[in-house]
């Protein structure tokens, strides 16, 4: 495993952020959300660098397959407490996380490419300690560039990785509304989930909308 330079909070670099909203989802969200972003992190342009971070390394097992297939064609690097020693998988760099890193209480996918470029950033408002199903994080979603290239930056330098810079090319639309689907699709199948999809729905009309019509 990878071992950081430094410990920092990447909530708390862009909490203050003027041109983001907070929102407060459920876990269950968190994991439909993370699964778009991941989905069209397969279609963008190479370079492609992910920085995940699961708060444990358990926690990165349900998705392991899905990260198996990015780790084919992207950097990706998985940050967590190590409760627990992860498959080793060609291409993909576990970061261990210290019990009182402040990246344990943070649940965050960044993705950067060329042509795509997304930050979900949150903080766990209640621990690991409560159960799932009561688990709400506090964050933020954007796509915007400078953005996500200082999230970028930060979780470079903390692993003594090469600071690259994507550029300022736009974002590819296409990518924006198949992550549109991706969450439509999820939202219609478990309708019956009445705070998924309130949630999920919220997302799409204010933070990834504005992004396709803008």
């Amino acid at each position: 495993m990878i071992g950081v330079n430094f410990q920092q909070s990447l909530f708390a670099l862009v909490k203050d952020q003027a041109a983001n909203k907070m929102f407060v989802n459920h876990r269950k969200t968190m994991s439909s959300l993370s699964r778009a972003i991941e989905l069209t992190a397969l279609k963008a342009s190479n370079p492609v660098r992910i920085f995940s971070g699961f708060q444990s390394m358990q926690f990165f097992l349900p998705v392991l397959t899905r990260y198996t297939q990015l780790a084919q064609r992207a950097e990706v690097y998985i940050y967590g407490y190590p409760d627990i020693t992860p498959p080793t998988v060609n291409g993909i760099h576990y970061v261990q996380l210290a019990e009182d890193d402040p990246l344990v209480k943070e649940w965050f996918i960044v993705v950067n490419s060329p042509d795509f470029c997304n930050a979900l950033v949150t903080e766990d408002e209640a621990g690991l300690s409560v159960a799932h199903d009561r688990r709400r994080f506090k964050g933020l979603l954007t796509y915007d560039r400078t953005i996500v290239q200082q999230l970028d930056d930060a979780l470079s330098r903390q692993i003594s990785l090469p600071v690259e810079n994507k550029g300022r090319i736009d974002i590819r639309r296409t990518l924006v509304i198949d992550m549109v689907n991706t969450l439509q699709g999820t939202s219609r199948r478990m309708q019956s989930d009445t705070s998924l999809t309130r949630e999920l729905n919220q997302i799409i009309n204010q933070y990834i909308t504005p992004t396709i019509v803008s």
